[in-house]
Formats: structure tokens, C-alpha cells, sequence
């Protein structure tokens, strides 16, 4: 009698860390992963990823969770109907702070391996900001970086310690079981997401799969946060006009050449790296085997490197974003 247990990946994140991308990339290739013996299970599935299964396991997003208590009993069938012997199921909620012993209890007569990918925090929380400023209709924290940064730290919802967060399943699964991936190109596999992730669920030839169109989870340009921040300010608009406002100033971006612009300075982002390098250290010695203790390799921020402020939304970009609009319409 075979007893051997199937493998299944859990792709846990961490949020704005490529995770709609790989997701959409997943859900694009489930007969290519099945030809490697790799299951992306439909059961579950809300758009591209496995939001349903992380709601029901109690991390959201809030979806119509008493509705769906099969759905662990769903995905499960999926599995052992295809014979096959690897699976994946992704969620960027599990990263949310709470423990995985649901997850566990779910999926006890299975394998499991914890995917994460990791990203230098400065780089990491601007991103998350600009997520926050495009999607939040009046936000609970002041306007700026550092407000939305304290608020984050305030409501615990998800830990910005990366060493807590990895120590919390893996004192649940085993830190042997934890598969951390840094983000950043310079680390993936042949400079790829795609190949990088394949290759942390056994998959060595990825010539054949299909690379999705560019994640429709664009950033902002940070010219247009403070617009778009103070357009989802506005409580005497209803939430469904602010994002029609929105969707249309995005379109701009096409339009709209920028280089890269930090919401913090050089000293900040420098200031950010050290409070987290401890966690940085100890997550290279422990989940990678580095004993340099480097868990990212991008060039730091220089204090000197020129840095100007971003720009408050006045009536002169407006005006240039509406010309913009106006002059793309057909």
C-alpha cells in the first residue's frame, strides 16, 4: 500500500511582492503544470488566486466565507482526482498575523512546503503604499509615507518583522519546510519570477509556459499619489465614482514618462534597512544556508543621491492629466 503523502505548496506571499503576477501566471498555465505533475487547483479559486481557501481558514479577504466551509473538501477531490502528485494553492493573505495551525489542520494528509518571497523593506513598504493610496477610500492615517508606515505598525494586522513572520510557520510546519525566495530579479532564476518560482516546486523547464500579459496591478507614479490620495479623501463622493476617477487618471500613467521616485529620502530608506538587518541576517544564515549572512544584494541608498520630495497635486498637473486624457481620446 502506498503511503506516500502528496506535496503541497503554499504560496503565502508576501503582498506586493509579485504575487497577482505569479498568481496569473498559475492560473494561465494549469494543463502546463499538470504535464509536471503539478496540480493549481480550480476549487477555491476567486479570479487567479486562492482567495477562498485562505477565507475560510480565517485570513480573509472577507468574502462569502459561511457559503463556502466545503471548500477545503472541494480543493481536496481536485487533488485526488488528478492522481498527481504536487499541488500549489496561493493566497498573498496568509501572510496576515495568525497562526497556521488552521492551514495544518486543513491539509494534515498532505506534505506541506510554505513559499515566500521577501523584499528589502524600503522598497517593500513604498510599494505597499502605493497600493494602499490607490485602493483605500478615506484612509484611517494622515497623508504621507510615514503616517500610512506608523499606521501599519499601530493595527498589527500583519507583521512587518519578516523573522516573526517566518518563525510563526515554521514553528507550525518547520523552518525545513519554509522555501524563502528573495525579490529581486538579480536572485531569480535566469532573472525571471517565473523560472525562479518553478524551480521552488520542482519544475526545471519552463520553455513552455505562457508568460501572462503585464499584471494589471500597476503601480502610481508618485507625481499622481498625492491627486489620487486626496481624490479617496474625499468623503462627499461615493466609493464607486472615486474609483471611475481613478481608473481614468491611471490611464494617464501611459502617457505619463517617469524615473524612479522614492516617497522617502535616502537617509530613510537607509534608516529602515537597519532597523530590519538583524531579521535580514538571520533569515540568510537560517532559511538559505548564507553564512555572509546577505539575504539581498541590491545596491543601498546613498545618503548623497539627489532626492526631492513628492510633489502635492495642484491645479497645474491636473490640468496636464485632463490635456492628457483628452488628447488620447479617439
Amino acid at each position: 500500500m502506498n503511503t506516500k503523502k502528496r506535496t503541497l505548496y503554499i504560496h503565502i506571499g508576501a503582498n506586493k511582492n509579485g504575487s497577482t503576477t505569479l498568481q496569473k501566471f498559475l492560473a494561465s498555465n494549469q494543463d502546463r503544470l499538470l504535464n509536471d505533475n503539478v496540480v493549481y487547483p480550480k476549487a477555491g479559486l476567486f479570479n487567479s488566486a486562492h482567495y477562498h481557501i485562505s477565507d475560510v481558514l480565517g485570513y480573509g479577504p472577507k468574502l462569502n466565507r459561511n457559503e463556502r466551509l466545503d471548500i477545503i473538501s472541494e480543493v481536496k477531490q481536485e487533488l485526488e482526482s488528478t492522481g498527481i502528485d504536487n499541488a500549489v494553492i496561493s493566497s498573498e493573505y496568509f501572510i496576515l498575523s495568525r497562526s497556521p495551525e488552521s492551514v495544518k489542520k486543513a491539509f494534515q494528509d498532505y506534505n506541506i512546503k510554505i513559499i515566500i518571497y521577501l523584499r528589502r523593506h524600503d522598497l517593500w513598504l513604498e510599494s505597499l503604499y502605493n497600493q494602499a493610496v490607490k485602493t483605500t477610500p478615506c484612509p484611517s492615517w494622515d497623508k504621507g509615507i510615514k503616517s500610512f508606515i506608523s499606521n501599519l505598525g499601530t493595527r498589527k494586522k500583519q507583521h512587518l518583522d519578516y523573522k516573526v513572520l517566518l518563525e510563526l510557520w515554521s514553528d507550525v510546519f518547520g523552518r525545513e519546510n519554509i522555501i524563502v525566495r528573495p525579490f529581486e530579479r538579480m536572485q531569480f532564476k535566469n532573472g525571471s519570477l517565473y523560472d525562479d518560482f518553478l524551480d521552488c516546486i520542482k519544475v526545471s523547464d519552463a520553455t513552455s509556459y505562457i508568460i501572462p500579459k503585464s499584471s494589471m496591478n500597476t503601480s502610481v507614479p508618485v507625481k499622481l499619489l498625492d491627486l489620487i490620495d486626496s481624490i479617496n479623501r474625499k468623503e462627499d463622493i461615493n466609493t464607486h465614482i472615486k474609483n471611475i476617477t481613478i481608473s481614468k487618471i491611471l490611464s494617464s500613467c501611459e502617457i505619463m514618462d517617469e524615473k524612479k521616485v522614492f516617497n522617502l529620502n535616502p537617509s530613510e530608506r537607509l534608516e529602515l534597512i537597519e532597523q530590519h538587518q538583524e531579521s535580514y541576517c538571520f533569515i540568510a544564515k537560517e532559511y538559505l544556508s548564507r553564512e555572509n549572512g546577505a539575504l539581498f544584494y541590491e545596491p543601498l541608498p546613498s545618503k548623497d543621491e539627489p532626492w526631492d520630495p513628492p510633489p502635492e497635486a495642484n491645479l497645474n498637473l491636473t490640468l496636464d492629466i485632463i490635456t492628457k486624457l483628452c488628447s488620447n481620446q479617439p
